[in-house]
């Protein structure tokens, strides 16, 4: 193949890449009319007979939640967050059903959760959201080591790839 045959489909190819990248998205993308509209964060729960899992959920404050509720027992459940001024619950969950509830922007505290269903709550089935900064965020990196920048000039010697 020769040199300017090759160089453009070089151009093509790496052309191609771009424009398929900008069309995939990343920041600023999506739907316009969606900008401004908070969406709710969303948090995986599980009942059974007689606990919450998991029992402690780490939740942002100021910001809508969203759990998927699912009752993995053998008898009815429900699942409810006490906010303070008050008690946002699901319906009855059958065995084996799952559901959704939706639940307004927490300030920053601890908030009880519980299964509503008389005499779970006291056998066990509470937990807790902790609304506080910084939850659901990755850890600080304290060696400021990010990626494979800490192999730079590893060598062989000790079954590390040579860079």
């Amino acid at each position: 193949m020769s040199t300017r045959v090759r160089a453009t489909a070089i151009g093509a190819a790496i052309v191609a890449l771009l424009l398929t990248a900008a069309a995939c998205g990343g920041p600023g993308s999506g739907d316009a009319g969606a900008e401004g509209a908070e969406a709710a964060k969303s948090y995986d729960v599980s009942l059974t007979e007689f606990a919450i899992s998991p029992g402690e959920i780490d939740v942002p404050p100021g910001e809508p939640l969203t759990f998927v509720v699912s009752n993995d027992g053998t008898a009815p459940h429900t699942f409810a967050v006490e906010t303070g001024s008050d008690t946002v619950e699901t319906p009855q969950i059958q065995p084996g059903e799952s559901t959704t509830l939706e639940v307004p922007a927490l300030e920053t505290g601890h908030y009880k959760t519980l299964c509503t269903v008389p005499g779970h709550a006291d056998a066990g089935m509470t937990g807790m959201v902790m609304a506080f900064e910084g939850a659901g965020e990755a850890p600080p990196n304290p060696t400021g080591v990010t990626g494979m920048s800490g192999m730079a000039g590893a060598t062989g010697s000790q079954g590390a790839m040579t860079l």
